[in-house]
């Protein structure tokens, strides 16, 4: 077991490694980060998961295969990221599908960051109204 003097002098050194490879280091978790873009938004939506307090099945959101189109909107597809790190709407999104019952095998699916915001947290009764609200606007 450390000391407090160890842990400390531990720290100290990893503090000033980190300053003087930051770059370095800042370009080692991109490189990570694209080359394992599933796992990334995995543990995004794993640690938001764990903040609300909803079951998270880490290894079946891994394992999910994504599927080339949108369902809903029949769009292509991919667990990629836009200009930075702002995700684009046709980036892949890991969906509940009935929300608050957590992302487990079975409430899981793969859409479209697009689709995803506009499905939101609604029910589908909530969905249905607001179809028929968007229908009357448009004058169909």
């Amino acid at each position: 077991m450390m000391t407090l003097k160890q842990r400390l002098h531990k720290r100290a050194y990893q503090r000033r490694w980190y300053k003087e490879n930051k770059a370095r280091q800042k370009a080692t978790n991109r490189k990570w980060r694209y080359e394992n873009q599933q796992r990334h938004t995995a543990l995004e939506v794993r640690y938001r998961a764990k903040n609300k307090g909803i079951p998270c099945d880490f290894d079946y959101l891994v394992s999910m295969k994504c599927p080339r189109l949108c369902p809903v909107f029949l769009t292509s597809i991919a667990f990629t990221r836009g200009r930075g790190h702002l995700p684009r709407e046709n980036t892949a999104s890991f969906d509940q599908i009935i929300p608050g019952k957590g992302y487990i095998r079975g409430n899981v699916q793969i859409i479209s960051l697009k689709a995803n915001m506009a499905k939101s947290n609604l029910t589908p009764a909530q969905l249905l109204l607001f179809s028929k609200w968007v229908l009357a606007q448009a004058g169909t």
